[in-house]
């Protein structure tokens, strides 16, 4: 029995691990899109592991087929919309934490 454990725990193959991560991208960037930033952090927090696990199977060149290829430069697309989306946010609301800034650090005064 031991042995049925293991073999249930294995690593997903390198398209399951491919669609599962397109799947958490296009759930972040729904988020994202809808103005639900609270939910950033716990949504990218959980990508981290399927994330760490495409980039060690791509280190090991498992993506090897052209559909794999393909699904990886789908995955790299999403991630340069999810940049462009959070540069956007990061342009928006950097004139509000500058005011914060200054209102939270008042100048000497004599």
């Amino acid at each position: 029995m031991p042995e049925s454990r293991i073999l249930q725990n294995e690593i997903p193959d390198p398209d399951v691990q491919l669609s599962r991560f397109t799947d958490a991208l296009h759930v972040l960037l729904a988020a994202i899109k809808a103005g639900e930033w609270d939910r950033f952090v716990e949504l990218a927090n959980s990508m981290a592991p399927a994330m760490g696990a495409i980039q060690t199977a791509a280190d090991q060149r498992k993506f090897d087929s052209a559909e794999q290829r393909s699904k990886v430069e789908a995955i790299l697309r999403l991630l340069e919309q999810a940049i462009h989306e959070c540069s956007a946010r990061k342009d928006q609301i950097s004139p509000l934490i500058d005011a914060l800034n200054r209102i939270a650090t008042p100048a000497n005064r004599p």
